[in-house]
């Protein structure tokens, strides 16, 4: 389970630290599960699990996916509801949700700049 928690971290652009951080963890105690020296708890599972929308049987197996996919229907419900996006809006508005938050800023900042 160690390597895929580095496996998640790594995935998600993340240091260890900021990795942490969302789930009120310490570097050290990432570095620790991540190297095998401290098992991971059941809690702190869950909150990986719930945090970064991670496949609780793929950390626990290893089998299935790593990520548990944004149900499309709904950015299409959303679609309907929000002036008819169309569908390159919806694959943009799909792919922004599954950023980083910290990539997500970058993006955030841009179209601030861009919109004043």
């Amino acid at each position: 389970m160690h390597d895929r928690i580095a496996g998640i971290r790594k995935s998600l652009g993340l240091s260890q630290e900021a990795f942490g951080i969302k789930i009120s963890m310490s570097r050290s105690a990432i570095s620790n599960i991540e190297s095998n020296a401290k098992p991971l708890t059941s809690k702190n599972l869950k909150l990986i699990c719930q945090e970064f929308n991670v496949n609780e049987e793929w950390l626990r197996t290893g089998e299935g996916e790593m990520f548990i996919e944004i149900n499309l229907s709904l950015l299409e419900l959303l679609g309907e509801k929000i002036n008819k996006l169309t569908e390159i809006e919806k694959k943009a508005l799909y792919e922004f949700i599954k950023l980083p938050d910290n990539q997500r800023g970058i993006i955030m900042d841009f179209i601030k700049k861009i919109g004043s």
